[in-house]
């Protein structure tokens, strides 16, 4: 369209850069669709414990990312110690 004179050079940009972005937005939807899910090969075997001994420690993360909410809260008592109470860990609902 640029060649045949219907758009200006700025207009021209302007369309690349919108479809452009929409390619990325488009290959990442992609990805994350394809990306298997953390909890493939631990949820549906009979041991997931004997499972989790033997993945590793961004394997563990992911399905913990998957899994849980951590928040952790402002420290009632100051201190070098770690306080559990501090830590609030719930479920993440179901998809």
């Amino acid at each position: 369209m640029l060649g045949d004179g219907e758009l200006t050079r700025a207009e021209a940009q302007i369309a690349r850069a919108r479809a452009s972005a929409r390619l990325e937005r488009a290959e990442a939807e992609i990805a994350t669709a394809t990306r298997p899910s953390p909890l493939a090969g631990l949820v549906d075997v009979p041991d997931p414990s004997a499972v989790w001994v033997g993945l590793d420690i961004g394997r563990r993360r992911a399905v913990l990312v998957t899994l849980l909410a951590v928040t952790v809260l402002p420290a009632v008592r100051p201190g070098p110690r770690f306080d559990p109470e501090t830590v609030a860990i719930e479920w993440k609902a179901a998809a």
